[in-house]
């Protein structure tokens, strides 16, 4: 209770009170550097009208495709490319604003960037996230990309689906941090700060089996006052869209 009473008065007071606990110790604060070299990526796609989401076509897609597979029919795709030789870096501790007009592929570098490409797009250059490649982590820990469209289970509470999400991604990095400055903080005769040390305690006695995590996250997205009820879908009532926006961010 006295860790959320800090929640609720300033999370950025919070955060800023944990960075300062670690800059007495002198532990570095992760961060995160992103780098994309020479990307491009291309995709074979129908164009004019066969492009266009009808009944008719989509029945023609399935068939041609078919027929491709046997070998019987050539493709009537054609090859476009989506990017073409990118390069840059993003910077730890910044927003970066993508900008462009429909169709110049913004959503496919951003998907590119947190590993979810489509597997049958092409895909040349390189992305690092501080020098390690994709094959080296886990990305779902690192980054996440927000989909304008909210994918829920309608039947789970906004809790639910938070716990669940905490469940499957966990937060072994964020108490490795905190386990570490508990340590440094002990070694050099520091007294900690009773509501951050409660926070640190939490997470390091049952790995946050008490969903202290979760409140936070919900807490500062402001879903407390929905935590509880149903997500819903098209069949079911349930939260509102910003509120699924939300909860998809969390």
């Amino acid at each position: 209770e006295r860790v959320m009473r800090v929640f609720e008065e300033d999370n950025e007071k919070f955060l800023k009170r944990i960075r300062k606990r670690a800059d007495k110790v002198g532990m570095e604060r992760p961060k995160v550097e992103v780098r994309f070299e020479n990307l491009s990526i291309e995709g074979d796609a129908y164009v004019g009208s066969r492009a266009l989401p009808t009944l008719l076509n989509s029945t023609l897609n399935i068939v041609e495709g078919v027929l491709e597979q046997l070998r019987i029919l050539p493709s009537k795709k054609r090859s476009i490319k989506i990017l073409h030789d990118v390069s840059g870096i993003i910077k730890p501790s910044r927003l970066t604003l993508l900008l462009g007009p429909p169709g110049s592929g913004k959503t496919v570098f951003l998907k590119s960037l947190a590993g979810k490409l489509d597997k049958d797009l092409t895909v040349s250059g390189r992305i690092t996230y501080c020098g390690r490649e994709f094959s080296e982590f886990v990305p779902q820990r690192t980054c996440a990309y927000v989909s304008q469209h909210d994918v829920h289970h309608g039947e789970m509470t906004a809790r639910e689906t938070m716990n669940f999400s905490a469940r499957c991604l966990g937060i072994e990095t964020r108490y490795r941090f905190l386990r570490e400055l508990s340590r440094r903080e002990k070694e050099a005769g520091i007294k900690p700060d009773p509501e951050i040390d409660a926070y640190v305690k939490a997470l390091q006695e049952g790995r946050d089996s008490n969903g202290l995590v979760t409140d936070y996250i919900i807490k500062l997205l402001g879903l407390d006052i929905c935590a509880d009820i149903l997500v819903g879908d098209e069949m079911r009532r349930g939260i509102s869209g910003g509120q699924k926006k939300r909860l998809t961010t969390g």
